[in-house]
């Protein structure tokens, strides 16, 4: 059943090991137990849960404030953290 859930929901996509084995977080067991609950309990469709989760909504544009700077100012931000990183290794 997992495995059907993570081909019908994009959100959940649990993490792989290095054999490729699925490695479940506590955030992954939880937004399963959600799911769960919406299908047997709440009796929603998968759309339904796809829909209550957000899934069809077009992505938000994520508020990152560098993004929002100049080009100039990115690039000194980005020579300043450098410079910082540099000295520390130094």
């Amino acid at each position: 059943m997992l495995r059907y859930w993570e081909s019908e929901f994009s959100f959940l996509r649990p993490r792989k090991n290095k054999s490729g084995q699925r490695v479940y977080t506590r955030k992954d067991l939880d937004l399963v137990l959600r799911i769960k609950k919406l299908l047997y309990e709440d009796r929603y469709t998968i759309e339904g849960v796809r829909k209550k989760f957000g899934e069809n909504e077009p992505p938000r544009q994520i508020q990152n404030p560098i993004v929002q700077s100049s080009s100039k100012e990115v690039l000194e931000k980005i020579k300043k953290r450098l410079s910082d990183i540099l000295s520390r290794i130094q």
